[in-house]
Order: structure tokens, then C-alpha cells, then sequence
């Protein structure tokens, strides 16, 4: 993702190459993060979630991060299903 951040956003708008690059990656990094979080809670014995927002979520309840941090990360469960069907 680093080597991506030089002029993003005008190379977004002007290269449908990178902008679909792009997109993919930032999927893969917020379907990885729930995937994650829902390993943690697994391994951590906590209550198990309804939603991929909710997994997140669970994490600040836990105690494992920030309840604030998990609160404002947990729209990356939005964003992945943005990403994934529209």
C-alpha cells in the first residue's frame, strides 16, 4: 500500500489500472482486519458477534483495543461490503 501513496489521488482518477489496484488491495486489507478480529475474539473466548461491524465493535468491548479505536474502525465492515458489491 506504501509504494501506492505517491499522487494518489490524481492517479486514481486517471488510471483505471491503479484505481481497480487500489481498491482491490483496500478490500483485502478491511476483509483481513474482520477476518482477524473474529479470530481474536474466537481465541479470546468472547461472545461471538452477529456482524463483521459488531466483531470489531467487540474487540473495544473486550478490552482487546481501544474501545474508541474499535468503535471508529469497526465502519471498515461498511466499507469492505462497499467495496465487495458496489
Amino acid at each position: 500500500m506504501e509504494s501506492l501513496k505517491s499522487d494518489c489521488k490524481q492517479k486514481f482518477l486517471d488510471d483505471m489500472i491503479y484505481q481497480g489496484a487500489l481498491l482491490h488491495y483496500l478490500y483485502l486489507v478491511a476483509d483481513r482486519s474482520i477476518a482477524l478480529a473474529e479470530m481474536v475474539l474466537k481465541y479470546k473466548n468472547c461472545k461471538r458477534s452477529n456482524s463483521y461491524y459488531e466483531s470489531i465493535n467487540m474487540l473495544g468491548e473486550c478490552g482487546i483495543v481501544p474501545a474508541e479505536f474499535a468503535y471508529d474502525f469497526a465502519r471498515i465492515a461498511s466499507f469492505c461490503n462497499f467495496l465487495a458489491h458496489d
